[in-house]
């Protein structure tokens, strides 16, 4: 394999991110516990791969059953993921900004405005 300077590098944390997910996705299907911390980490997966639309799809998957159906934060989620699925098909969304804060580092996410 040649080296493209950060290329390679680029493509080993992709992989990685991608065996992260397939990794998370098999635990969620096996453990009737934690489905809900589980999911969230494989959104965060998603949104970092740059699939918003399998993020959303993953969501409207859980969204219509209990406990999901009463959490706020995952229909925001769903909200800001619709958002930047229809502002990427007319081409005014550069993305998902995510931070992760506080002690316990919980992650945040939110549309990021297009520059320029």
């Amino acid at each position: 394999m040649e080296n493209f300077g950060s290329m390679q590098r680029d493509d080993a944390h992709i992989s990685g991110e991608e065996n992260r997910l397939a990794f998370l996705k098999e635990v969620r299907s096996r453990n009737g516990e934690d489905v809900e911390a589980i999911l969230r980490e494989v959104l965060f997966q998603l949104i970092k791969l740059k699939k918003s639309k399998d993020a959303l799809g993953e969501l409207e998957l859980f969204l219509p059953s209990s406990p999901f159906q009463e959490n706020a934060v995952m229909h925001i989620y769903a909200s800001v993921l619709s958002l930047a699925n229809s502002q990427q098909s007319n081409g005014s969304f550069s993305g998902i900004a995510m931070s992760e804060t506080g002690p316990g580092r919980q992650r945040t996410c939110g549309s990021r405005p297009r520059r320029g």
